[in-house]
């Protein structure tokens, strides 16, 4: 580390030395020791991730998507709807955003900071009326119950269907996460040229992405909804599975009539 080399090339080995003991070698040095940019590490469990650069990499942001949860059907829909205060309610995905500023002095004393984020999502919901197994499926058809069977394999199907519509709202909320919505490049991408990033920089892009999260969240939930919840409710009536309108908001399976 900065000492006295002879470079091969076309001066030879009568080149003079380069010796890099001055400023220049020590930052090569502290460079070699410390690789910079640093890697910011992840969080546990991450699923996805993509990394926000600026200024030379002087500036980074890692965003994460942590792995997303086993469906939850230990409620009815009775209780999902009352909690929700929604009385249109299938299912439910909680997602939320956290976010810090990742301490590492080496690198901050060269000029480089970073920071992360991580979708997580909390909970996702389905009625329990409709958590129905192949076992399920298969005792019902050995006591050779025609009605059961088709009741349970429609509710099967409209459970599959409703987990996808809900995993959805994941990869949504992930999309609609990026440097922009979080104000990210508003805050760092726009640093003038002479401008040295600070640790005060990376707090405040945190800071507002914190701010900034719960609504493209949101929105994403909402666009979602407006695109696939009509066309869910047609694919339970295409296994002729409807709500009852009534208080105990229960699922009824309606045998087709013979043609």
């Amino acid at each position: 580390m900065g000492g006295g080399s002879k470079q091969a090339g076309p001066l030879g080995a009568d080149a003079p030395a380069d010796d890099q003991r001055g400023p220049t070698g020590l930052q090569a040095g502290a460079n070699a020791a410390q690789a910079l940019p640093p890697t910011i590490a992840e969080y546990k469990d991450t699923a996805e991730k993509k990394t926000y650069s600026y200024k030379g990499g002087k500036a980074q942001i890692l965003l994460c998507r942590l792995a997303t949860p086993t469906p939850d059907a230990s409620w009815s829909l009775k209780k999902i709807r009352v909690d929700t205060k929604n009385n249109a309610q299938l299912g439910f995905t909680d997602c939320t955003f956290v976010s810090e500023v990742v301490s590492n002095p080496k690198a901050e004393a060269a000029g480089y900071f970073s920071a992360r984020g991580a979708l997580k999502t909390l909970k996702i919901r389905i009625p329990k009326e409709l958590n129905i197994t192949d076992a399920q499926i298969q005792a019902a058809e050995a006591k050779k119950d025609v009605p059961l069977t088709k009741k349970l394999k429609a509710f099967k199907a409209c459970r599959d269907l409703l987990v996808t519509h809900e995993l959805k709202h994941v990869a949504e909320a992930w999309a609609a996460l990026s440097d922009v919505t979080l104000g990210y490049e508003l805050k760092l991408g726009t640093l003038g040229e002479s401008t040295d990033v600070t640790k005060d920089h990376m707090t405040k892009a945190v800071d507002d992405g914190i701010a900034k999260a719960p609504a493209a969240i949101e929105k994403s939930a909402k666009d979602w909804d407006n695109k696939d919840l009509d066309l869910l409710r047609q694919a339970f009536r295409g296994q002729h599975v409807f709500i009852d309108p009534g208080d105990d908001k229960e699922f009824l399976y309606v045998e087709p009539a013979n043609p």
